[in-house]
């Protein structure tokens, strides 16, 4: 990419494209509709006979098909088109950006010919350090030039390879990125899946009597670490290795340690990653938390699902397992930055039904959290406060829970009061569960006092039902710290203070994006709520609620024991409840101007915090056997 010609584009041809590219996608999405829902429709309903039988619903079935893959190829160039416009304006202000900073320090940039460019100094005598001041700007400028050559030359290449996947007609091809799929990947992909049970032996090892390798699984898992894979290709090597990790006889999960670990490895070390690589399913796990998709499709299987969290308990893979399950449950990847909510489809709550059921179990469930899993366990349980408190509510509160879940009431709530009572016992979980309240309840709360119509008994009656519904989950937490007896030491202080920050600190960040507890109101939800992220609403109060957390509530002394201390003084836990909804509604009816009156409402979220923390009292007594109770 030649610097002036980067410099002084404005990409107007490129954007005609564009707009001619969505017009033929238009179209074809009207032609493609029309052929399948009447021309294909009828084809099936008639009764064929003799040479129609075969040839003419033939024909039929491949036109339609082939307007399905016209479509979805005219869909993929006109995508491909513009990314490239998008990231090549971004390169050309990146550019011009460095450019004016350069000028600033009195260097010049110009074209020559050939595309090259020069950088010097325009001012004489030369100011202090301006070689280095060169070498920096032409290092800079050249690097974004790089990034838009590439950008050019990738797409040109994946146009290309959407021209030739097809001999005739339409190649249906559906764009993704710039890796766009073709047969040579197709066919290493498959290769690299079909080497995954073969023992590769080291030269260097010379064992009497045996020989000592490595399977293709631990070479591949060993290079999965890090980056992220193609869903399909993970779907289909997760299927081959967790076939190979359930096969040794016995419960759920129990021989996946010496199946890995046997003698015939011990010698065996890939370096690839932290551990010795030995364990597959580590470097398949921290693959999956990278990719949502194919994460979810991995734990819809109940019997996966159950074979690898049973897993943990003899393996050291706790904190992949876990991670990998946070990118199924949230839809987002362990690193990717979230561009909004992401509402939760029925398969993901299926999926976090059935772990919840698996913690809630009476006969060792528990060990689940006490393994390393806490911490990915509250983020879920954060991520899922909507259908948490619906369960908890019951039938009737749907209109004031708000949430896009396709399956809002999908939990079950004596398997919820189980399963936020054994993971408020781990630290991390329970600093995830607390945080993911106080944003969901904030976030609600802020939701009906700017739109009352929301719900029609108005925004007084839902912050109560919201307040009560707090009180119940914030007494679940307090009650199962209190029962766990944790030491009000300076040690289990601490570890309390930085899972309450290192938590607190990703919320917030996430907070914006509507990630992690905070998906409200459907697209067609009443008044002028259309779509929470969209709105706003969580960047302001559920920010402010996040920082009273993070400010005044960390444990500061054994003698002085602060707001989310311990969960020994039981009254610290209930008052941090009510100042916190307290103080949400209050933050909400001044953004507003709501005509609430504050002195009652605050009175009132008093109260209804004070009928939850008692209610869940009776609640846990009727779902777990308790030390203190």
């Amino acid at each position: 990419m030649d610097l002036e010609a980067l410099r002084q584009g404005n990409f107007a041809a490129l954007g005609t494209a564009i707009d001619d590219w969505t017009k033929v996608v238009g179209h074809l999405k009207g032609y493609e509709k029309d052929v399948r829902e009447d021309l294909e429709a009828k084809a099936d309903r008639a009764e064929w006979a003799g040479v129609n039988a075969t040839v003419s619903r033939q024909f039929v079935s491949t036109t339609a098909g082939g307007f399905a893959d016209a479509l979805a190829q005219a869909t993929s160039i006109r995508d491909i088109l513009r990314d490239t416009r998008d990231e090549l304006v971004g390169y050309r202000d990146e550019l011009n950006r460095a450019i004016d900073r350069g000028w600033e320090k009195k260097l010049s940039v110009v074209g020559e010919q050939g595309g090259g460019f020069r950088v010097f100094v325009n001012v004489r005598p030369e100011p202090p350090n301006s070689e280095q001041a060169v070498k920096d700007l032409r290092d800079e400028l050249q690097g974004i030039l790089t990034k838009a050559t590439t950008s050019d030359s990738t797409a040109s290449q994946v146009l290309r390879a959407i021209a030739e996947q097809a001999d005739y007609g339409f190649s249906g091809v559906s764009y993704k990125d710039r890796d766009s799929d073709t047969d040579a990947m197709q066919s290493w992909k498959k290769d690299l899946v079909d080497q995954s049970n073969k023992n590769f032996v080291s030269d260097a090892v010379n064992v009497p009597g045996r020989t000592v390798g490595a399977y293709g699984y631990q070479v591949i898992s060993s290079l999965m670490h890090h980056g992220k894979y193609d869903a399909e290709f993970l779907d289909a090597y997760g299927k081959q290795l967790l076939k190979q990790d359930t096969a040794p006889a016995g419960p759920p999960g129990i021989g996946s340690k010496n199946l890995w670990h046997g003698d015939n490895h011990q010698l065996t070390d890939l370096v690839f990653g932290k551990d010795d690589g030995r364990d597959p399913l580590v470097g398949f796990m921290d693959a999956l938390s990278h990719d949502s998709e194919a994460a979810t499709n991995a734990f819809d299987d109940k019997k996966v699902l159950e074979h690898v969290l049973e897993s943990t308990r003899y393996t050291d893979r706790d904190t992949s397992v876990g991670r990998a399950l946070e990118a199924a449950f949230m839809g987002v990847g362990v690193g990717e930055k979230p561009d909004g909510p992401a509402p939760h489809t029925a398969t993901q709550v299926g999926i976090m039904k059935n772990v919840m059921h698996m913690v809630a179990q009476p006969d060792g469930g528990s060990d689940l959290v006490s393994k390393g899993l806490g911490d990915s366990f509250g983020n879920m349980a954060s991520a899922y406060m909507p259908e948490i408190s619906r369960a908890m509510a019951g039938k009737g509160a749907e209109p004031i829970f708000l949430t896009d879940s396709a399956l809002p009431d999908g939990l079950d709530k004596p398997d919820v009061t189980r399963f936020l009572y054994e993971v408020s016992q781990d630290p991390d979980g329970r600093a995830g569960i607390i945080l993911g309240r106080g944003v969901y309840t904030s976030s609600l709360t802020e939701a009906h006092v700017s739109d009352p119509s929301l719900y029609d008994g108005g925004s007084a009656e839902a912050i109560r039902t919201i307040s009560e519904s707090t009180g119940v989950i914030q007494g679940i937490v307090g009650h199962a710290d209190a029962d766990e007896g944790i030491s009000a030491e300076i040690a289990g202080e601490k570890e309390q203070n930085d899972a309450l920050k290192a938590k607190g600190d990703s919320m917030k960040a996430l907070a914006g994006a509507a990630i992690g507890a905070v998906a409200l109101a459907p697209a067609t939800a009443a008044g002028s709520l259309a779509g929470a992220g969209a709105s706003g609403y969580f960047g302001g109060i559920a920010g402010m609620a996040i920082d009273r957390l993070m400010d005044g509530q960390q444990a500061q002394g054994a003698t002085d024991r602060a707001l989310y201390q311990t969960g020994r003084e039981l009254n610290d836990y209930q008052a941090s409840a009510q100042s916190q909804t307290r103080q949400s509604a209050l933050d909400a009816i001044e953004k507003y101007g709501s005509d609430l009156p504050p002195q009652s409402t605050g009175n009132q979220v008093r109260d209804a915090v004070n009928d939850g923390w008692v209610g869940s009292d009776s609640i846990l007594e009727d779902a777990h056997v308790r030390p203190a109770a």
